[in-house]
């Protein structure tokens, strides 16, 4: 299911022209910010009695993370958009187009955290017993989902390491390789100038 969504998605894409593809860009970018400013103005907008229907949005919000390789879906066409060759779930930690565009300073996006964060927590505190069962699950599955980025972050640390020691180690050997070369070619010389000598003799 989920490689049918990404094939259809990525049939569309393809065939978008360069205009297209900007319109469609700046789409899932408003749209990112749209629901941002939804949930900053939530508590001051929207009454107690649709905290249920919040929950649920977050709930299926991270569900659906899940099921596309902890990425969100309109992310992943941003960045298919800017990146033809990107591959879903290869890059979910460091990248986000929207919030590049519209957070460009790092303080920014951690006010945008700790608002979220706030308003979850005061949400959870007032609603009712499903509601905050919704909103549990949804916590978890975001820690989940943060530990597997920043276990991915480690591990690429770790192969990028580990590729930057074997070439190191090629390096060396094809120094190596080098002066074995150059000792042979002396060693050649050596023996051609011998036998010219004994030659002229």
């Amino acid at each position: 299911m989920q490689d049918k969504i990404i094939l259809y998605i990525d049939n569309i894409i393809y065939q978008l022209n360069e205009k297209e593809k900007l319109f469609y860009l700046d789409i899932c970018n408003y749209f990112h910010l749209f629901l941002d400013i939804c949930i900053f103005s939530y508590l001051f907008l929207v009454p107690i009695y649709f905290d249920i229907i919040l929950a649920l949005i977050l709930f299926f919000t991270t569900v659906h993370w899940l099921f596309f390789k902890n990425e969100c879906i309109i992310s992943y066409i941003e960045k298919k958009i800017i990146n033809i060759n990107y591959k879903l779930g290869s890059d979910i930690y460091s990248y986000s187009p929207h919030n590049k565009r519209f957070y460009a300073n790092n303080n920014l996006l951690f006010l945008k955290l700790i608002l979220f964060t706030l308003i979850i927590f005061i949400v959870f505190y007032r609603s009712k017993i499903i509601t905050k069962a919704l909103l549990s699950l949804s916590i978890i599955i975001l820690f989940y989902i943060e530990n597997f980025r920043y276990l991915k972050k480690d591990e690429e640390k770790d192969e990028e390491k580990d590729e930057k020691k074997d070439e190191e180690k090629d390096e060396k050997k094809d120094e190596e390789k080098k002066k074995d070369e150059k000792k042979d070619e002396k060693k050649d010389e050596k023996k051609d100038e011998e036998k010219d000598d004994k030659l002229i003799i």
